[in-house]
């Protein structure tokens, strides 16, 4: 994912983000919110060629993957009021889903 594609999803994310939170049904994901913020912090710092989020280090469990599925899937169908791309963030979301919902070898 290019640099300008990864900012438009990490805009998303934590834009979207307190909605989610207070949904009675979703939150607290407390892990989410620190991986969020980890992402926005590595993507705002890292020089670019080199801006990329971590899935692994967050996603320590297949409950979290499924967490973050889900939470990608509420987000693909927001409304992003002009503050990011929403085509762009669709087709990021969507690659994010398949690779996560792949098998992993063993």
């Amino acid at each position: 994912m290019n640099d300008a594609t990864l900012r438009e999803l990490l805009k998303a994310l934590a834009f979207h983000l307190p909605g989610r939170l207070a949904e009675p049904a979703h939150g607290p994901d407390e892990w989410l919110v620190v991986a969020c913020d980890r992402w926005i912090d590595e993507h705002e710092n890292l020089p670019p060629g080199l801006r990329d989020i971590e899935l692994d280090a967050a996603l320590t469990s297949a409950q979290r993957a499924q967490s973050f599925a889900r939470y990608l899937a509420w987000v693909r169908d927001r409304d992003g009021d002009g503050i990011y791309d929403e085509a762009a963030v669709r087709a990021a979301i969507d690659a994010i889903v398949a690779r996560l919902l792949t098998p992993r070898g063993p």
